[in-house]
C-alpha cells in the first residue's frame, strides 16, 4: 500500500503524462497538416446495438458509438493518424447506478490493420447520478474477422453439409480514465459462427458461440460480467437480428444469470473524401 498522499501524486503524475501525450499528438497531427496539401480521408462511422435481456439484471438497453475522423496521414510503419470527434453511450432500463452515461469527446490515434490506440477528452455524463466528469481517456481498441476453417480448395462444408463459412470474430475495447468512477476496464466478446444459408434479399443465416466479459476496477456491482451464449442471427448490411441464451456471472454480486436474449446491431462507415475507409475504429 503506498503511503497517504502519494497515491494521489502518483495519480496525478500519470494524468499529466497522459496529457502531454495527447499535446504532443496533436502537434505531430498539426505538422502533417503542414506537409500534405490535403487529408488523406474523413473515415467516420456509426455503430450501436439496442437489446433485450430477460435477467432481471439489466432490462432493456443500448450502447453505441458515433464517430468523425480527418485522417491527416500515414506515419512509418503504416499507422495512420488521425483526430476525432465522437459521441457515445450506454443505456439500460435496470440497475443503472455507474453504468449508464453519454459522452461527446474528442481524440487522436493512430490505426493499423484491425488495432487502434489513442486518447481522449470526454464530457462524461452520469444521468443516474447526476454527475458528469471532464477527463482524459487512454484506450486500445480491436476488430477482426477472420475464417480458419476455409478449405484450401473447394467450397466449405461441415459433415457433407455445405455452408457459406465459419466466421470467427471478436471485438474489444481496454480503456484507462481518471475520474475515479470506472478505472482500468475492458469490454469485448470472440464469436464462433457458421454462415448456413443466404436467404432472399441477400440475407444470411448464421448460428453461432460467443464469450463475452465486462470487467473495469471501480464500481464494478452490476457491471463486471462475463459468461458463454449461444444463438441464431440473420443479417444483411448494415444489421443484424439476433435471439440468444446467455450465461452471466456477475462475480461481485456472487450470482450467475441464465436467460434469453434478443438483439439488433448496426455498422455504417463512410469516407466523406469518397476513397476507401479504413478498418473499423
Amino acid at each position: 500500500m503506498l503511503p497517504p498522499g502519494q497515491g494521489e501524486s502518483m495519480k496525478r503524475a500519470i494524468q499529466s503524462g497522459w496529457s502531454a501525450w495527447v499535446v504532443c499528438s496533436t502537434l505531430l497531427a498539426c505538422a502533417a497538416i503542414s506537409s500534405a496539401e490535403v487529408p488523406e480521408a474523413y473515415p467516420g462511422s456509426f455503430w450501436g446495438n439496442a437489446t433485450h435481456d430477460f435477467n432481471n439484471v439489466e432490462g432493456w438497453g443500448t450502447q453505441g458509438r458515433l464517430y468523425q475522423a480527418i485522417q491527416w496521414t500515414t506515419l512509418p510503419g503504416d499507422f495512420a493518424l488521425k483526430t476525432y470527434a465522437a459521441m457515445s453511450w450506454r443505456l439500460r432500463s435496470e440497475n443503472q447506478k455507474f453504468f449508464n452515461a453519454y459522452s461527446p469527446a474528442i481524440g487522436v490515434e493512430v490505426t493499423r490493420d484491425f488495432l487502434t490506440i489513442g486518447a481522449d477528452y470526454e464530457w462524461r455524463d452520469y444521468p443516474t447520478l447526476g454527475t458528469d466528469k471532464h477527463n482524459f481517456f487512454l484506450y486500445l481498441i480491436w476488430y477482426k474477422e477472420m475464417d480458419f476453417f476455409k478449405p484450401a480448395e473447394g467450397k466449405p462444408s461441415l459433415l457433407g453439409i455445405p455452408v457459406l463459412g465459419f466466421p470467427t470474430t471478436t471485438w474489444g475495447h481496454a480503456s484507462q480514465e481518471f475520474n475515479n468512477l470506472e478505472g482500468t476496464g475492458t469490454q469485448g466478446w470472440i464469436s464462433q459462427g457458421i454462415n448456413w444459408i443466404r436467404l432472399p434479399q441477400n440475407i444470411i443465416l448464421t448460428t453461432q458461440a460467443t464469450y463475452h466479459w465486462r470487467v473495469r476496477t471501480k464500481n464494478q456491482e452490476f457491471y463486471n460480467s462475463h459468461g458463454p451464449g449461444l444463438g441464431v442471427e440473420l443479417g444483411r448490411n448494415p444489421l443484424k437480428f439476433g435471439v440468444g441464451y446467455r450465461w452471466q456471472r456477475f462475480p461481485e454480486r456472487k450470482r450467475t444469470t441464465g436467460a434469453w436474449r434478443i438483439y439488433l446491431t448496426w455498422y455504417l462507415d463512410w469516407d466523406l473524401k469518397g476513397s476507401t475507409p479504413p478498418e473499423k475504429s
